[in-house]
C-alpha cells in the first residue's frame, strides 16, 4: 500500500494502479469526476481516503487545499474502460460525484453528498448529511438517512425507506416509493408512475404527493392530523378514515380535515386513483368514497415551507 501525505496548498498529483492512500486534514472535500463503471464510498476511522482500483484503471489524484480529487488519468471520460472503484473516507467528509457513466453505492457519511450521473443507478445508506442526486436513466435508492433529501431522476424509480428529515423526490417515468418516513416536509411528484407513502404526519408538517399518470396510497398507522386537499380529473378517492364535512366544488377539488389539522396534505392525480389507507396496501373496504370530479386544481391548496418562509419577509 503507498502511503502519500501531502502539506501544501500546490496540486500534487500521482497515477493510481492498485490500492492508495492519501492523508486528509479536518474539512477536506473529495471530489469525483468523469469515473466510468461502479463507484463505491464507504467510511472508516481514519483521517485519509483509500483508493482501491484494478490495475487497468489508472486514475490521477489530486490535493489541492481544501480538497481531494479522483479522475480518469485520461482527459475525456471515454478514454478508458468501465471498471469498479472502492473508496474509503472519513466518516465527516463532504463528497461530491459528477459522472455521467457511473453508478454510485454511498454508505455511512456524515458529510454532505452530491452525486450527478446520466447513465447509473445510485445507491445511499446510513448517511447524516444532506444528499442531493440526479441521474437520468437509474433508479434511486436510499435508506436509514437523516437530513434533508433531494432526489430526481428521468426515467427510473426513487425508492426511500427509514429515513428521517425532509425529502423533495421528483421523477418524470417511474413511480416513488417512501416506507417508514418521519419528515416535516415531503414532496413527492411523478408524471408516470404511482405514488406510495408509508409514515407519520408531524405537526405543522407539509406533505404533498402528486401524479399524472398513476395512483397515491398513503399508508397511515393511526388517524393523523391534518387539513387534506384532493384533486383529480380522471380517478377517484377513498379513504379508511372517516371523512367529515366535506367541501366539494365542481372544477376545484375536494377539502376537508381529519383530526386536529395539525399537518397540510395535498394529493393530486390527474387520471388516477386517491387513497387514505391505515392498512398497508389499502385492502379494507373504504369508509369514504369520492367520484366528483372536475377541472385539475386543489381549492386554495396550502403553500409549501418554502412559500411560507417568502411570505414572512
Amino acid at each position: 500500500m503507498t502511503s502519500l501525505l501531502v502539506a501544501t496548498a500546490v496540486a500534487a498529483a500521482v497515477s493510481a494502479y492498485a490500492d492508495t492512500v492519501v492523508d486528509v486534514r479536518p474539512d477536506t472535500k473529495l471530489w469525483l469526476r468523469n469515473l466510468r463503471g461502479t463507484v463505491q464510498v464507504s467510511t472508516w476511522g481514519k483521517n485519509a481516503v483509500r483508493l482501491q482500483v484494478p490495475s487497468l484503471g489508472r486514475v490521477r489524484i489530486a490535493q489541492r487545499a481544501g480538497t481531494v480529487s479522483i479522475e480518469p488519468e485520461y482527459a475525456h471520460p471515454h478514454g478508458m474502460d468501465a471498471t469498479r472503484y472502492v473508496i474509503t473516507v472519513p466518516a465527516w467528509m463532504g463528497v461530491a460525484m459528477v459522472s455521467p457513466e457511473a453508478s454510485a453505492r454511498v454508505r455511512g457519511l456524515k458529510g454532505d453528498l452530491i452525486v450527478r450521473t446520466v447513465n447509473g443507478q445510485v445507491e445511499v445508506a446510513d448517511n447524516e448529511g444532506s444528499v442531493s442526486v440526479s441521474s437520468v436513466q437509474g433508479p434511486i435508492l436510499v435508506a436509514r438517512a437523516r437530513g434533508h433529501l433531494d432526489l430526481n431522476s428521468v426515467n427510473g424509480p426513487i425508492t426511500l425507506a427509514d429515513v428521517t428529515g425532509s425529502v423533495n423526490a421528483e421523477t418524470v417515468n417511474g413511480s416513488i416509493e417512501l416506507a417508514r418516513v418521519i419528515a416535516d416536509s415531503v414532496e413527492a411528484t411523478t408524471l408516470n408512475g404511482f405514488v406510495r407513502f408509508d409514515g407519520h404526519f408531524l405537526d405543522k408538517g407539509w406533505y404533498h404527493f402528486a401524479t399524472h399518470n398513476g395512483d397515491i396510497v398513503v399508508d397511515l398507522p393511526k388517524e393523523p392530523d391534518a387539513q387534506v386537499w384532493v384533486a383529480t380529473y380522471g380517478g377517484q378517492f377513498s379513504s379508511d378514515f372517516p371523512v367529515s364535512a366535506p367541501r366539494a366544488k365542481h372544477g376545484k377539488g375536494l377539502q376537508f380535515t381529519l383530526g386536529d389539522g395539525k399537518a397540510k396534505l395535498q394529493l393530486e392525480s390527474f387520471m388516477g386513483r386517491i387513497r387514505l389507507s391505515r392498512e398497508a396496501g389499502g385492502r379494507r373496504t373504504p369508509v369514504f368514497e369520492w367520484r366528483d370530479f372536475g377541472q385539475f386544481t386543489p381549492p386554495n391548496p396550502p403553500n409549501s415551507p418554502d412559500d411560507d418562509h417568502e411570505e414572512d419577509k
